[in-house]
Order: structure tokens, then C-alpha cells, then sequence
């Protein structure tokens, strides 16, 4: 029981930031840049990703993969942070709702979102000096702020899901995510790294940017390869029947079918969430 409280109080808890920080962005950003032309076709494409995973078979289990962070990411760097948190937030809220998972799984998952989107655009804002907006087009002198606002982004939602999933599954948070680490940058991290790429393709022509997709997927299909040291034997799981959903995500979603405690029922894939 009070692993249970354990998780249950840190999943509380990043919601309850995540608000914190959505409320923050609503009364001091700028929404108008989700209404533009590029801003829609990027919105479309983070509920495209979302709603259709990349199903990946990883140590005996399923692990799903979204596309989203990609044109997330590509929607901070061009309209700004609260245009990418309405755009990811909904887009999974969406998908888990569609999915029928339970309303707190689905809460946790667009917290952790809003705050490592937020987290992202900390360094934007803090490094960019107004080199990121809809009418300046990302150049190499960008690339350093970029690199780092996408690493942020990774290791913000990479940290945010693992040490719930790791909770869930009674393991060390450390040894959970030194674990995940080899998986989440081969897949995740390729994705982040894709994002100023639909940028720059979508200051060409907004027509590129569902080209962009299939090179998502082939990144994302990176999965498929065995990744981390052999483990001859696995600790059998239980799996609950009783809840169809998966667990709380961020960038990728798991077989959380196998994973015990408070967390199951989810499916299991890449990326945080007690999703």
C-alpha cells in the first residue's frame, strides 16, 4: 500500500505542477501561433502521432512509440511554448481518452508533457534571444539552442515517466532509467533531433512536412532492434485484463499490460508516464 501511495503522490504531485505551469503559460504566452497555417499542420500532425503509435516488440514485451514530440517540438521553435503545450497536452489527453484510459493516467501524461515543453522552452527563451518566431527562419547559429532545448526536452520527459514507471515496478529510479537510457535516446532522441528539420522543410513549403512522417517512423523503428544486455529471466508479470488502457507516457508508450502495481493496465511503450 504504500508503494501504491508512493506513486499515486508523486503522479499528484507532477500533476499538480503541470497545472501549475499550463495556468503560467495561459496568462503569459501567446496562443495565436497554433491558428496559423503552419501552426495547424503541425498541430494535425502531434494528434496524428499520438493516436497512431509505433508498435515495437522490446525484451518480451510491446513498447509504443509516438511521433507527437517531433512537430511539438517544431511548433515551440516557431510559435512559441503555449501553442506546443495546447497542441501536445490535447493530443494526448485525445488519445488517452480514446484509449480509455483512467482520467489520472491521462492527467499525468499531459503534465509531464506541459513541463518538459516548458522546460524546452526555459532555454529557448533564455538563450535564443528572439531568434525563434514564426517570421525568423532557424539558421545554423540557432543550432546550439536548439540542440539544447531538445535535449532538455528528452531528459525531462524521460525522467518524469521512468521514475513513475520505476515506482510502479518497485526498482531503484537510477537503475530504471540507466536501464531505459539506450532505448529512449535511439528512439525519442531521434525524434527530438528531427524537429528543427520539419522547421526548416516547413519554411520551404508546408507540402514537406508530411514527408517528414515516414522518416519519424524509420526513426522510431530503430526499436526494433534488441537494445541492452540479454535477460535470460524475466520476472513474470501479471497483466489486469480489467483496464484497456495503458499507462501514463510521455514520449513513448509501453506494454504497461505486463508492469504490476498502480501503473498497470496501461500499454507498455516508449516514454514517460505512469501512462
Amino acid at each position: 500500500m504504500r508503494k501504491r501511495s508512493a506513486v499515486h503522490g508523486y503522479v499528484l504531485a507532477v500533476c499538480g505542477l503541470g497545472l501549475a505551469v499550463l495556468i503560467a503559460l495561459v496568462v503569459t504566452g501567446d496562443p495565436t501561433g497554433i491558428a496559423t497555417p503552419r501552426g495547424l499542420v503541425f498541430s494535425l500532425f502531434v494528434l496524428l502521432g499520438e493516436l497512431l503509435p509505433i508498435t515495437v516488440p522490446r525484451q518480451g514485451e510491446e513498447d509504443q512509440i509516438t511521433t507527437s514530440t517531433t512537430f511539438a517540438l517544431a511548433l515551440l521553435l516557431t510559435a512559441g511554448a503555449l501553442p506546443a503545450v495546447i497542441a501536445q497536452a490535447t493530443g494526448s489527453i485525445i488519445a488517452d481518452v480514446f484509449r480509455r484510459k483512467p482520467l489520472w493516467k491521462a492527467a499525468f501524461n499531459a503534465a509531464q508533457y506541459v513541463l518538459s515543453l516548458a522546460a524546452a522552452a526555459a532555454v529557448v527563451n533564455g538563450f535564443a534571444q528572439g531568434d525563434f518566431s514564426s517570421t525568423h527562419r532557424l539558421g545554423a547559429g540557432s543550432l546550439p539552442v536548439v540542440v539544447a532545448a531538445g535535449a532538455v526536452f528528452f531528459v525531462s520527459n524521460t525522467t518524469l515517466t521512468g521514475t513513475a514507471l520505476a515506482m510502479a515496478q518497485r526498482v531503484p529510479v537510477l537503475r530504471y532509467l540507466a536501464r531505459d537510457l539506450l532505448f529512449q535516446v535511439s528512439t525519442d532522441g531521434l525524434l527530438v533531433a528531427l524537429a528543427p528539420i520539419v522547421v526548416v522543410a516547413s519554411d520551404r513549403s508546408l507540402l514537406l512536412v508530411p514527408l517528414i512522417a515516414q522518416p519519424a517512423e524509420r526513426a522510431s523503428g530503430a526499436a526494433r532492434r534488441p537494445h541492452g544486455p540479454p535477460q535470460p529471466h524475466p520476472v513474470p508479470r501479471p497483466r489486469d485484463p480489467g483496464h484497456p488502457g495503458g499507462p501514463p507516457r510521455g514520449t513513448r508508450r509501453g506494454g504497461d499490460d505486463h508492469r504490476p502495481g498502480p501503473l498497470q493496465g496501461h500499454q507498455r511503450h516508449a516514454r514517460p508516464s505512469p501512462r
